[in-house]
């Protein structure tokens, strides 16, 4: 599993970016709160990363702290909402 990503931000776009690792570009998903705290294209840049997979997507989800990605988690572990 990718836990965390760090490299050069390519893109950023307010709800995606786009990384560069040693030459590999992952687009990964984020939430519009963190837009305004990332650096400036072509700076350094660090996500921590849930990664979801299923049979038809792999879905990479950025967060700039490991409290926001446990949120996210426990989010998206919840059933129904009754």
């Amino acid at each position: 599993m990718i836990a965390l990503l760090r490299g050069t931000l390519l893109e950023k776009h307010p709800n995606q970016i786009v990384i560069d690792v040693h030459g590999v570009g992952y687009e990964i998903t984020i939430p519009v709160s963190a837009y305004s705290s990332l650096p400036e294209q072509g700076a350094p840049v660090h996500m921590h990363i849930y990664q979801h997979v299923r049979e038809d997507i792999l879905a990479l989800y950025g967060f700039l702290t490991k409290d926001d990605k446990a949120l996210f988690e426990k989010l998206i572990a919840v059933r129904s909402v009754e």
